[in-house]
């Protein structure tokens, strides 16, 4: 499969080489420390808020746009999923979801929007690279926050104990799981205890209409947690799931999934010092095991 960057990773490149000496994005980096930074929610403040929103089984989602979606966006290909008209459109009208209950991010995760320097190496993004994807996509957040697409791993990384008790939270809804195939399947009963929809690897667009055939299928008429791990398609099938009107809330769990299953997708999982994963796992096997 041949992968493209979208259009402003050469301009990026560019901007990193001439050691950030560009007029123009020295300029919108200043207008967003004044302006824009206030509208960024810290990783604890959207976990909050989207545990209130579970406990109180209200309807809605936590979407994690990354810079793959961005890529798709623009019609290019992620490293996962290969790109095209009809995903672009799909990625296009998961950012144009607008609800006080859908709690979407992009990649911002820096100092520039607040971001105090991580235990981890990797687990931050430059500033310039934040902000050219949030200059790419700030029309789709007019009059609205921004929450952290990094917050349960932030959560792992910096206060175990509060991760754990997110993941607790997780459990005792009975979600349904719908994530990569790859994935163990002890993992997965581990962590979630409920059903398991699989997703391919790569390329997970092309099964999305079966994907959302068999989610739907097992919801009902009463409130249902649902968390997904599967790409970007993931974002796709939370628009179509929320554009339904249904009565759930989807959660994207995101990279520390990955960690979990020693799949090294992530710089910030490779540079893991202080305690592994499988640590991590067995500790919390008595709080977590049915």
């Amino acid at each position: 499969m041949k992968m493209h960057s979208f259009v402003f990773k050469p301009y990026l490149r560019k901007l990193i080489k001439e050691k950030n000496k560009s007029f123009f994005i020295k300029a919108f980096i200043f207008k967003v420390r004044l302006l824009d930074r206030y509208r960024f929610v810290s990783h604890l403040q959207t976990l909050k808020e989207i545990e209130d929103c579970i406990l109180k089984q209200i309807p809605g989602g936590y979407l994690r746009f990354g810079d793959g979606d961005i890529y798709l966006l623009n019609g290019n290909d992620d490293s996962y999923q290969e790109g095209g008209t009809a995903i672009s459109k799909e990625i296009e009208e998961a950012f144009n979801i607008k609800s006080k209950t859908v709690y979407k991010s992009i990649p911002a995760h820096s100092r520039l929007f607040g971001y105090r320097p991580a235990k981890i190496e990797g687990a931050l993004i430059p500033d310039i690279e934040a902000a050219l994807y949030y200059y790419r996509v700030k029309k789709f957040f007019k009059g609205q926050r921004i929450y952290s697409a990094v917050a349960l791993q932030f959560l792992f990384i910096n206060n175990r104990e509060l991760c754990l008790r997110f993941l607790r939270l997780i459990k005792s809804n009975d979600p349904i799981f719908i994530g990569n195939s790859e994935i163990d399947k002890s993992l997965v009963q581990f962590l979630f205890g409920g059903d398991f929809i699989r997703t391919p690897p790569i390329n997970a667009y092309k099964e999305i209409d079966r994907i959302e055939k068999e989610t739907v299928a097992l919801l009902g008429d009463s409130f249902k947690f649902l968390v997904i791990a599967m790409g970007c398609s993931g974002r796709v099938l939370q628009k179509r799931l929320l554009l339904r009107e249904l009565n759930v809330f989807i959660f994207d769990f995101g990279s520390l999934i990955d960690a979990l299953n020693n799949t090294s997708s992530r710089s910030w999982i490779r540079n893991l010092k202080d305690s592994s994963p499988q640590e991590f796992l067995n500790g919390i096997y008595g709080d977590l095991k049915s």
